[in-house]
């Protein structure tokens, strides 16, 4: 049962859509036959996107920094809790649970997770799938800088190529369990 994380924010944003769309994002992730890992916490997008998948009957890990939260499990909506120290082990851990994973529309704490791990990445230190939902174009601004710094010689384009960039919940769930399927092979 492959096991996808998702990054995404503590806060609801403005925008009613996203809101809609971590819905969405959860019923394809269960419909996937796949596991959830997300970042802990109970509230914004990413306490939805663990109520939603609770609900579906889903099994959700949540990986919560300790002087963020005080939650106890039962007050947690995940199946299981570990709790880190800092967000360096944060993001660690979320990687070695992880099969894949999904950069949903963020602040700050969503941007440098997946900065990261596109730097593990392309260190190969990292070989595992990674999408970017960009709905509503959200991500398109740090797409195009990403395509910037591969016409100016600072990244490879190979590795802006592994990334799946989709603006639908249900195909980038569908392409990451396909790369998953197909890195088994």
């Amino acid at each position: 049962m492959p096991n996808i994380a998702v990054f995404c924010s503590s806060r609801d944003g403005k925008k009613s859509i996203f809101k809609k769309e971590i819905e969405n994002l959860a019923n394809a992730i269960f419909n996937s036959g796949s596991v959830l890992t997300y970042g802990g916490t109970k509230t914004g997008l990413m306490g939805h996107l663990a109520h939603t998948f609770i609900k579906l009957n889903g099994f959700v890990t949540g990986v919560n920094i300790t002087e963020f939260s005080n939650l106890s499990l039962e007050e947690s909506p995940s199946n299981k809790l570990i709790m880190v120290k800092n967000s360096q082990e944060r993001i660690t851990k979320i990687i070695d649970l992880a099969d894949a994973f999904i950069v949903f529309p963020g602040g700050i704490g969503s941007i440098q997770e997946f900065s990261e791990l596109l730097l593990y990445i392309s260190l190969k230190q990292v070989t595992k799938p990674l999408a970017i939902l960009n709905l509503n174009n959200f991500y398109s601004p740090m797409i195009e800088q990403l395509e910037i710094c591969c016409t100016e010689g600072f990244l490879d384009k190979q590795i802006l190529d592994c990334l799946i960039i989709e603006n639908n919940c249900h195909l980038a769930v569908t392409k990451l369990v396909k790369k998953l399927k197909m890195n088994k092979s």
